[in-house]
């Protein structure tokens, strides 16, 4: 048998495992392109009041969350239109609340990465209430 028929037998009888093969490569790699491109640990967001104004001054933090407790707290502080920005977040799961004197303290909201040093970018700013 030559080395050609033996191929044409070989993928006519594991065609399905060559394709599954050749997708499951192609999904890898793709995979890791966008890891490449999105590996800075930058989490950003902003901060606004209860009518939706950013909050200047703001301190914000973000701690890691494990099973037992939170650790490698670090804190940064708002801009003039209530935006922060962290770089180098080494997390995957982490908790990030914000707070200013003159403000009720807000609840940690909690987030869950695929994988360390993902860049995201909070779905919703982190809201602050006036106290009374």
């Amino acid at each position: 048998m030559s080395v050609k028929n033996a191929l044409k037998s070989f993928l006519a009888e594991n065609l399905s495992t060559v394709v599954f093969a050749a997708v499951l490569g192609v999904l890898i790699g793709a995979w890791n392109i966008y890891i490449s491109f999105h590996d800075d640990g930058t989490v950003a967001g902003r901060v606004v009041n209860s009518s939706g104004a950013g909050v200047e001054s703001a301190t914000v933090i973000v701690a890691e969350k494990t099973l037992e407790m939170l650790k490698n707290q670090q804190e940064t502080t708002t801009d003039d239109q209530g935006y922060f920005r962290f770089e180098g977040i080494d997390m995957v799961e982490f908790i990030i609340r914000a707070e200013k004197p003159g403000y009720l303290e807000m609840k940690n909201r909690s987030y869950h990465l695929y994988f360390k040093k993902q860049n995201f970018h909070l779905p919703e700013p982190l809201v602050l209430e006036r106290a009374q």
